[in-house]
């Protein structure tokens, strides 16, 4: 029988590793956040679009709360765990449920990523927020796409398409096929950045 988690639909994509800070204030979420903590449980964090929901999300533990206001309301601090398949809803409580499929994040391990990818990766993050990144963990069971992709300005459609590969390998050809159509963008984006600094006048 498939495993049923509690579903937060939310505008994000959510992938294993990421941090999410969440403010709780809809009384049926308050609900449900106080049952995860009660029980020490993950719950479903799943893509809400115009199309209705998406058909894969990944779950969040929460690893903080930080602020717990007096009417109920929360700031937490959650982390991606792992990939599941949206299989049947559930309403008959406040708060969406779901039966889920646990995806793996690879059935091997993927070699370490290329050069062209990390040096695409390294040359958008610089231009997008003016520093070098951090380097990304390199575990076993990490997907470096996923790293690389959560801290980049991409589109959320493409996130998603990340979040539903299967494959490690065909993740990290697809972030870098979209890294070389992101980087021009990025480039002009910089080059009017500074002629605004200069009034116009180039650098």
């Amino acid at each position: 029988m498939a495993d049923k988690i509690p579903l937060f639909p939310l505008e994000v994509v959510l992938f294993p590793g990421a941090l999410l800070p969440l403010h709780i204030f809809e009384p049926r979420y308050r609900q449900m956040i106080a049952q995860c903590l009660a029980n020490k449980e993950e719950f479903g964090v799943v893509l809400a679009a115009d199309k209705g929901l998406a058909s894969v999300g990944c779950t969040a533990e929460i690893l903080k709360v930080l602020t717990d206001y007096p009417d109920g309301r929360k700031d937490i601090i959650t982390i991606g765990k792992r990939r599941f398949r949206l299989l049947e809803l559930l309403e008959d409580l406040p708060y969406l449920q779901v039966h889920v499929e646990w995806l793996a994040l690879a059935a091997d391990p993927a070699p370490r990523e290329s050069g062209s990818l990390r040096d695409a990766y390294t040359r958008a993050y610089r231009l997008a927020y003016g520093r070098a990144p951090d380097p990304p963990d390199s575990g076993p069971d990490e997907s470096v796409a996923f790293q690389m992709a959560q801290s980049l300005p991409l589109t959320i459609e493409f996130k998603q398409q990340l979040l539903q590969e299967d494959d490690e390998l065909a993740r990290r050809q697809q972030l870098e096929e979209r890294l070389a159509e992101l980087l021009p963008q990025l480039v002009s984006r910089d080059a009017l950045r500074r002629r605004s600094r200069g009034n116009g006048h180039p650098a």
